[in-house]
């Protein structure tokens, strides 16, 4: 499986899909996904996509839940699967269960289902793995059989009275010989001899070694014909007539050479670990079930002269160096780290010149092969330096919250404060200008009366009506000004209304059709201004947007509610924003209604797709400081 998960989202109501896919991002998850609404699609899905996991919706048209598991367990690879659905009987989740699906989520607590997926995600790697795991073992099992077969013991015989020799066949090989490609013969053995061991292997086969003894054992080196080096082990028996004389030497000889050098490098790994063991900066300390010290090293001991006075000393108990105030607890953490519970605690100590060490104590159990602890290994690492840092990030931190906290009380008062001042100038605006232009025409109006119909006259009687049609498009200009600062109609009929009355307006201006749906459950916000003013910025900052950039024929709008938070997507189908776009610095109004947001504990992203357009994806708390 990839970093980046693969989900496959069968699924036929894309605010739900946009909604569980916005979960899964709120919840840390990185993915991709695949968005199937029919049968036909998640077939395409799971030919094409390569999910790591399924989430499925209850019941499509024509294509259940049931049916979609089934299909995914026809496949070569088993692939969790999650039912994600609005309602579903307790029977039938537990049906489904039982039919190999993972978990089941109700759209009402979509926020356990980032868990539940890493959940399902890992039960069906270590699946995957419990069985390669089985089939790697049976061909283990089978080259395991055959080796055991193919294994030989060389043997030898020479006859001390012709002086002949015989070899098997796995002697030849083990001498490096094809079968029959050299004369058997004792002398020839010898010839292969390494240098060095020629002196001991000729008085381990001397006469006097062979009328002393009827078995002798040894080991030595050969060099083969290709400059190879073999270890090899030789067992050889002498057969005597009825006065004792030696009449045949039998050998049999076994090639040790991984075995020799596997003890060469295990010899060479425990010199090279022992000098790690006393140069490592960690403190170690190794004790038996009985806490009596075994040993330990260079670091361990020099901390222990520092901190109490005491070094370290094998056959010691370790609670001999412990403080009398902490001796019964930390002996009880031993006990504990012996049977298996996890020990993993920082302590410190004070030095003469009162500054302080601290360092951080880890024991784990060493166990024999049935899995009983034999002892502790208690490693001892020297954390002071991260400490202090630690400490001192933690004033930071502090008192970076603390500003942060005062701030964000601040910023709310300056955004009402800047809310009510547009609606001040709104109605200053509507009511000083819009007076002031209405008292004009009629002015203007008047006196365009009182010039007389004549001929001379007529270039007077165009002007007037010219600067009538200006006045009213000042109107006109007013009315729509004091609108975009502060709506009445979002005071007095709510959010849902003005968000309607900004579509059409929005339409009316560029042509742009819109689709607006409401959640059936959906609660106007006349109540609260913060929330409605929040999302009516949303909407028209959005639309502003679309008109100038999205090239976009078509806008959806779509207002969903829960039981915990409200929901606003804005979704076009123009080219779509670019990361550059969106990270702009000048992008001012972005900025503006992401801080308001941000300020209502709610979240707010903006994510676009070359050629297929926008989506503007909000979502509040219905509870909110």
């Amino acid at each position: 499986m990839s970093a980046v998960l693969k989900i496959l989202l069968l699924e036929d109501n894309a605010l739900d899909a946009e909604i569980i896919i916005r979960e899964l991002r709120k919840g840390g998850l990185e993915f991709s996904h695949f968005l199937a609404d029919n049968r036909d699609s998640y077939l395409n899905g799971l030919a094409t996509f390569s999910p790591d996991i399924i989430l499925s919706d209850h019941t499509l048209p024509a294509f259940g839940s049931k049916e979609a598991l089934s299909i995914s367990q026809q496949q070569a690879v088993k692939i969790p699967f999650i039912l994600v659905t609005g309602t579903v009987s307790e029977e039938y989740a537990v049906e489904i269960m039982k039919d190999g699906a993972y978990d089941y989520i109700l759209k009402d607590h979509l926020q356990r289902l980032p868990s539940a997926v890493l959940n399902a995600v890992e039960k069906g790697r270590m699946e995957i793995e419990n069985q390669k795991f089985l089939e790697d073992l049976i061909t283990n099992e089978a080259l395991l059989k055959e080796a055991e077969r193919l294994a030989h013991l060389g043997s030898w015989q020479f006859d001390l009275s012709t002086y002949e020799s015989k070899w098997s066949d796995e002697s030849y090989r083990i001498l490096g010989f094809e079968p029959g490609q050299t004369e058997a013969s004792f002398e020839n053995m010898l010839r292969l001899v390494h240098t060095d061991d020629i002196a001991y292997v000729n008085e381990m086969t001397s006469d006097p070694m062979i009328l002393k003894h009827d078995n002798i054992k040894f080991n030595f080196r050969i060099i083969t014909l290709d400059n190879t080096i073999r270890y090899i082990h030789n067992e050889l028996r002498v057969d005597r007539d009825l006065h004792g004389k030696p009449l045949k030497l039998t050998g049999f000889i076994l090639d040790i050479t991984e075995s020799q050098e596997a003890q060469d490098a295990l010899l060479k790994s425990e010199a090279n670990l022992r000098t790690i063991f006393d140069n490592t900066i960690v403190g170690y300390v190794l004790v038996d079930q009985n806490l009596n010290i075994v040993s330990f090293n260079n670091i361990a001991n020099q901390g222990m002269i520092e901190e109490r006075g005491l070094p370290l000393k094998e056959g010691k108990n370790l609670s001999f160096y412990m403080p009398k105030e902490r001796k019964e607890e930390s002996t009880a953490l031993y006990r504990d780290a012996l049977q298996g519970k996890p020990v993993n605690f920082e302590t410190s100590y004070f030095k003469k010149d009162k500054t302080a060490v601290w360092y951080q104590v880890q024991a784990s159990p060493v166990k024999d092969s049935n899995n009983n602890a034999l002892g502790l290994i208690i490693a001892i690492t020297y954390i002071t330096e991260r400490k202090m840092a630690e400490l001192e990030k933690e004033k930071l931190t502090e008192a970076l919250k603390d500003s942060h906290s005062r701030l964000r009380k601040l910023v709310p008062r300056v955004q009402a404060a800047r809310e009510e001042e547009r609606l001040h100038i709104a109605r200053e605006v509507h009511d000083e200008l819009g007076q002031v232009l209405t008292a004009m025409k009629i002015e203007v109006s008047m006196l365009n009366k009182k010039i007389p119909i004549k001929k001379e006259f007529a270039f007077l009687q165009l002007a007037f009506v010219t600067i009538i049609r200006l006045i009213d498009k000042s109107i006109a200009s007013v009315k729509k000004i004091a609108t975009d600062l502060r709506p009445e109609m979002l005071d007095e009929l709510g959010i849902a209304e003005s968000i309607k009355w900004l579509a059409e307006e929005f339409k009316k201006n560029t042509g742009i059709d819109y689709s607006l749906s409401l959640s059936s459950g959906f609660i106007d916000l006349k109540a609260d201004i913060n929330v409605s003013t929040t999302l009516y910025r949303i909407v028209q900052e959005s639309l502003t947007n679309i008109s100038r950039h999205a090239e976009a024929t078509k806008v959806k709008i779509a207002l969903k509610t829960n039981e915990e938070n409200l929901f606003l997507v804005i979704q076009d189908n123009g080219v779509g924003i670019t990361e550059e776009q969106k990270n702009r610095k000048k992008s001012f109004g972005i900025t503006g209604i992401k801080e308001r947001v941000f300020l209502l504990n709610g979240n707010m992203e903006i994510s676009g797709t070359p050629g297929k357009g926008t989506i503007v994806y909000a979502q509040i708390p219905r509870k909110h400081d």
